[in-house]
C-alpha cells in the first residue's frame, strides 16, 4: 500500500484527540471542481455553506490525522482522490494544526520565517536536533507565533544565541512550559527568558555555560514556577542550590 510523502508523515502531533473505536470508514471529500464555484473571492459550496474548498479538505485531513492511530499507513486510502503532493494542501493542513513536531528535520531559516508568517496557531513546538536553525529562524517564528505559543523546546542547535533568546522573551510571553539544551548559550540568554517568561510553569535546563546568577534570576523572576531542572554546568556553587530550595519550596 503506497504511503503519502515524507513531509506528511514527518507531521507529527504530539497531543491527539481520542482515537476513533471500531471505525474505519472511507472519508468522502467533494470535488472541488464540481462542487464549488468561486465567485468574487468566495466560495459556494454544494448548497449552503461558504468555505474555500483547500480549507475544508484541510479540515478533513487534520481531524483524519488527530484521531487514527497509524494513520500514515492508511490516509491515502481513507482519503482518495487527494493530491497529497499540491502544496496547497500541505500549507492548509499545517494552518490547522497547533502541536507540531519538527525534531529532528533539518529546517532551515527560510522555513521558520515562512512559518512564523503563515502558521500562527502553533501551541506546542519542538525543535530538538534541527541543525540548520539559527538566531534568524528563531527570531522571526518567535515574532509569528509568539502570541500563541505555550510550549517551546530547543536542543543541540549550535548557532542559536543569546541574541534569539532575548526575541523568545520578548515575543512569547504566554509561554509556560521551555526546554534547552545548549553549549552556547550564556548568562544573558538565560535572563532574557527568567524575566521574558511570567507564566513558566516547567522549565528544563541543560546549559553548559549557565552559573549561579542566571539561576538565581529565573527562580526569582518566575513566581509560578513549578518544576525546574538544571543541570550540564561546572559554574554552579552550593549558594544556587541554597538560593533555589529557600524560593521553591
Amino acid at each position: 500500500m503506497g504511503k503519502p510523502p515524507l513531509f506528511f508523515t514527518n507531521l507529527r502531533l504530539r497531543k491527539s484527540l481520542k482515537p476513533v473505536q471500531n471505525a474505519n470508514p472511507q472519508i468522502r471529500i467533494p470535488n472541488r471542481n464540481h462542487c464549488n464555484n468561486r465567485t468574487d473571492g468566495k466560495y459556494e459550496e454544494f448548497g449552503s455553506n461558504s468555505q474555500n474548498p483547500d480549507v475544508f479538505l484541510a479540515q478533513q485531513i487534520s481531524k483524519f490525522i488527530q484521531t487514527r492511530p497509524r494513520w500514515e499507513q492508511t490516509l491515502l486510502s481513507d482519503i482518495p482522490g487527494v493530491n497529497f503532493m499540491d502544496p496547497n494542501v500541505y500549507n492548509e493542513v499545517l494552518k490547522q494544526q497547533k502541536n507540531v513536531l519538527l525534531s529532528g528535520c533539518y529546517v532551515v531559516d527560510n522555513g521558520l520565517v515562512a512559518v512564523g508568517k503563515y502558521f500562527n496557531r502553533f501551541e506546542d513546538l519542538n525543535m530538538r536536533f534541527c541543525e540548520g536553525l539559527t538566531d534568524v529562524g528563531l527570531d522571526r517564528l518567535a515574532l509569528g507565533c509568539g502570541r500563541t505559543l505555550k510550549s517551546l523546546e530547543v536542543a543541540a542547535s549550535a548557532k542559536i544565541t543569546d541574541v534569539s533568546l532575548e526575541a523568545v522573551g520578548s515575543y512569547c510571553r504566554s509561554l509556560v512550559t521551555f526546554s534547552l539544551e545548549s553549549e552556547f548559550i550564556c548568562n544573558k540568554g538565560l535572563l532574557a527568558v527568567a524575566k521574558g517568561y511570567p507564566l513558566l510553569i516547567s522549565l528544563e535546563l541543560l546549559c553548559s555555560k549557565m552559573t549561579d546568577e542566571a539561576l538565581q534570576a529565573i527562580t526569582t523572576f518566575c513566581p509560578v514556577l513549578q518544576f525546574l531542572s538544571f543541570c550540564g554546568s561546572n559554574y554552579f556553587t552550593d549558594k544556587s542550590v541554597f538560593f533555589v530550595s529557600g524560593n521553591l519550596l
